[in-house]
């Protein structure tokens, strides 16, 4: 996304969360499933603030939105 961004912008998601509740979570997640059989779950708000902090860790995400990321290119030949 941050490719996309322009300096300064933001990104909104918006998406159904879980409750995190075990059997709310089940039922909501049985719900999408019929309604969207590509469904794979939704995150509880926790779930998506322990991922951003994932991300941010992972790739050390500087104050200013920049990180770095190692890459790797293979050229292959017959």
């Amino acid at each position: 996304m941050r490719r996309v961004l322009r300096p300064g912008g933001r990104v909104v998601i918006c998406d159904v969360v879980s409750t995190g509740q075990p059997l709310l979570d089940t039922y909501l997640q049985a719900v999408e499933v019929l309604r969207d059989t590509s469904h794979v779950r939704n995150y509880a708000v926790g779930e998506w603030i322990a991922m951003a902090d994932d991300v941010r860790t992972h790739y050390q995400i500087q104050p200013d939105g920049s990180f770095t990321i190692d890459t790797l290119t293979l050229e292959l030949t017959a």
